[in-house]
């Protein structure tokens, strides 16, 4: 995942993974706001330092609106959230980033979706650049099976495994790997 932020290690253009929000989250006792973006719908939510969902919606995705549109609709989605915090949490000081799980092949240091089956228009499209630029908090960004399988590992049914195959169902068949305690990215 990449990562970015006004203060934050991105700033300078370097970039995180998806591990170190999953991390601060759970070590620091932060919120973070999570968005599974996917080729019918996008769904978002707060998410507690015990991964435990806030709030969550689900809008429409709108593919044949085109890339520029559906990212405009993935920063709405964060600000309707950003709206209606959990209660004792101020978002300017309890917010450690917004993720965003991805569908296709992204290229991580770049901050670029190379290619998605879901968005057939969003070739090297340079969504962190973007997301970054639109939204005042860190934003990371990974393939969303990879967001997936963190999950589970920090806060799920995979928390005593080193190990695992993650699959995902919906509009496509995706998967990760776990290995050695940490997220493989190929």
């Amino acid at each position: 995942m990449t990562q970015s932020g006004s203060a934050k290690k991105g700033q300078s253009g370097n970039t995180t993974t998806v591990s170190d929000l999953v991390g601060k989250v759970s070590t620091l006792g932060g919120w973070s706001i999570g968005v599974d973006l996917g080729g019918h719908s996008m769904r978002g939510a707060w998410v507690s330092p015990k991964g435990q969902l806030f709030d969550p919606i689900k809008w429409e995705t709108r593919v044949g609106d085109g890339k520029e549109k559906v990212l405009a609709r993935m920063v709405q989605l964060v600000e309707e959230l950003l709206k209606n915090p959990p209660p004792n949490c101020d978002p300017a000081k309890d917010l450690l980033g917004v993720g965003f799980g991805i569908p296709g092949i992204l290229h991580l240091k770049k901050g670029l979706v190379i290619q998605s089956p879901q968005f057939p228009d969003w070739k090297r499209f340079a969504i962190h650049e973007k997301l970054r630029k639109k939204i005042k908090f860190p934003v990371f960004i990974d393939n969303d099976a990879n967001a997936a399988a963190l999950g589970e590992k920090v806060f799920g049914v995979c928390k005593p495994y080193d190990h695992f195959v993650y699959v995902t169902l919906g509009t496509g068949i995706g998967g990760a790997l776990f290995l050695n305690g940490d997220i493989y990215h190929g």
